[in-house]
């Protein structure tokens, strides 16, 4: 695995850890029992629909690797551009 991926890990672990220590895990099965129900996301990718090919399309500002990518980055816009295109999923990189 690539140094940044370790540290990038390294850093999330870390993070994940520290908010285990102020977030109870009741209160993580309240904000659960009151979320809104999601599609199922993996079947409707996997869906057979003639001449279509399931895309995920990917959104995102900087590579861990490259740094930045896109300087002005306008999420909805780009998420719109792809519905339109034909994707069936987004995926956003966060970190």
């Amino acid at each position: 695995m690539p140094a940044i991926l370790d540290q990038i890990l390294y850093q999330k672990r870390k993070w994940i850890e520290e908010k285990k220590k102020s977030f109870s895990f009741s209160e993580l099965e309240k904000l659960l029992a009151s979320a809104p129900c999601l599609r199922d996301a993996y079947a409707y990718i996997l869906k057979e629909v003639d001449g279509e090919i399931p895309i995920i399309a990917e959104i995102k500002k900087k590579s861990p690797s490259l740094g930045e990518i896109v300087s002005e980055l306008n999420i909805s816009k780009w998420a719109e551009g792809y519905e339109k295109a034909g994707a069936r999923a987004i995926s956003v990189l966060c970190d």
